[in-house]
C-alpha cells in the first residue's frame, strides 16, 4: 500500500507533501520501479581518427590499456562524439564547442575524420532488455558539417499482424544537397515502401524523431523505443581518464546509473584527483 504522500525520494529529493493524484512523479512511480535501461553493448569506429573498421565490445565497466599513442583516447572520442550528439545538439555545438561549456571535441569536428578524408563513420549495438538496436552514422566535415548517413536497425512491428521482424526503422536514402536537409524512411509496419521524411542534416535524426511521429500505432512506437533506446544509452556512459602520472595507459568508459550514481562517482574522481 502507498503512503499518502509522494516518495519522490525516488528520484532523488526529500518528500514532496503533494497528495499522490496531483502528483506528477507519484504518477510516474510504478513505471520507474519496473523501468529497464539500454546500455551500449558495442562501439563500432567504421573510419574515425587513427581507427577504421574497428569494433569496441563494451561490459558494464570496460578497460582500455595499451601503449601511449595506441589509441585509447580516440576510442574514448568516439564514445564522447556520441554522447554529445545524443543531446540533440547542432553538430557545430556539440563537435565545435560554438555555444557550449565544455568546448569543443579533441581536435574538432575536422580532427574527428580520419586523416585525408572528409568524414567520419561511428555506430553503436545497444541493448534494452531482449531487444538489440544498431545504430550507424556518417558525418561529412568538408565542405560542410552534416549528416550524409544514418541507420537504425531493431525489432519492428507490423501493424496488421503484429509480426515484429529485425530490420531498419530509420534509415536516410541518398544526400541532399548542403543545407537543404536529408530524407529518411521511417519503419511503418506496412507492405511496400516505407514513406520518407525529411530531416535537419544538422543535428541526429533520431533525435528528431518525436517531432515526426506520434506513435499512433505499433509501428511508430517501435521506431520511437528504438530512437530513445539508443539515446538513452548513448547519454548514459560516462569516460573517465585517470592521471597517466598514477595510472600509465589506463583509459576506462564506466555507465552509470541511475544519474544520481553517476554524480557520486565523479565527486569521488574529483576527490582522488585532488589527494
Amino acid at each position: 500500500m502507498r503512503r499518502s504522500l509522494c516518495r519522490s525520494a525516488v528520484v532523488g529529493t526529500s518528500h514532496c507533501g503533494v497528495r499522490p493524484r496531483s502528483c506528477r512523479r507519484h504518477q510516474l512511480l510504478p513505471y520507474l520501479e519496473g523501468m529497464v535501461t539500454s546500455r551500449i553493448v558495442q562501439l563500432r569506429l567504421g573510419a574515425f581518427k587513427s581507427f577504421r573498421g574497428s569494433v569496441l565490445p563494451l561490459g558494464g565497466t570496460t578497460l582500455l590499456t595499451g601503449r601511449n599513442s595506441s589509441g585509447k583516447s580516440n576510442a574514448l572520442d568516439g564514445l564522447e562524439v556520441l554522447a554529445r550528439l545524443a543531446e540533440g545538439e547542432d553538430l557545430v555545438d556539440a563537435l565545435d564547442g560554438r555555444r557550449r561549456e565544455g568546448g569543443a571535441v579533441r581536435g574538432g569536428s575536422v580532427g574527428c575524420a580520419p586523416h585525408g578524408t572528409n568524414s567520419f563513420e561511428l555506430g553503436c549495438s545497444v541493448e534494452l532488455g531482449s531487444d538489440r538496436y544498431d545504430y550507424d552514422l556518417e558525418i561529412e566535415v568538408r565542405p560542410d558539417l552534416r549528416i550524409i548517413s544514418e541507420r537504425l536497425q531493431g525489432p519492428g512491428v507490423a501493424v496488421s499482424s503484429g509480426k515484429i521482424s529485425f530490420g531498419p526503422l530509420v534509415e536516410t536514402k541518398s544526400a541532399l544537397s548542403a543545407g537543404t536537409g536529408i530524407e529518411a524512411e521511417l519503419h511503418n509496419g506496412k507492405r511496400g515502401k516505407n514513406p520518407p521524411h525529411k530531416f535537419r542534416d544538422s543535428r541526429l535524426i533520431i533525435s528528431q524523431i518525436p517531432l515526426a511521429l506520434s506513435g499512433s500505432d505499433v509501428a511508430e512506437q517501435s521506431v520511437l523505443k528504438g530512437s530513445d533506446a539508443v539515446l538513452v544509452a548513448l547519454r548514459g556512459g560516462l569516460p573517465l581518464r585517470p592521471s597517466s602520472s598514477s595510472h600509465a595507459g589506463l583509459r576506462f568508459w564506466a555507465r552509470c546509473r541511475p544519474p544520481a550514481n553517476r554524480r557520486e562517482l565523479v565527486g569521488r574522481s574529483s576527490e582522488s584527483r585532488k589527494n
